[in-house]
């Protein structure tokens, strides 16, 4: 934000977290936990959905056999999950600059 290198940059974001290891605690357990959540959430209802919508259609257990179903809902949770985690990566990154810049903000505008 101020144009300062590196390891400037990473002294003051430490001070800041620092200053209130309070709310870093709280910030931190709340993006983990909505981490979480959404990582492991959004496979299931995938999943599950998936499921639903095939089990009661005879063509693709006519088309592709029996295990189909279960091999395609296993594909579908595992790519659910790659995709929920990475967006849940991002998620916590933006709270964590969004947290680093209220801070800032309240230290120079007091």
């Amino acid at each position: 934000m101020e144009g300062c290198s590196f390891c400037t940059g990473a002294k003051h974001s430490f001070v800041l977290i620092a200053e209130h290891p309070g709310q870093t605690a709280i910030n931190h357990c709340v993006n983990r936990l909505l981490g979480c959540l959404l990582t492991i959430s959004t496979p299931l209802v995938c999943g599950a959905l998936l499921f639903w919508h095939l089990d009661g259609t005879d063509w693709f257990e006519d088309k592709y056999g029996e295990r189909a179903v279960l091999i395609a809902v296993c594909v579908t949770v595992v790519g659910a999950y790659l995709i929920s985690s990475s967006v849940a990566g991002v998620y916590i990154c933006i709270m964590d600059t969004l947290y680093l810049s209220a801070f800032k903000d309240m230290e120079e505008n007091k």
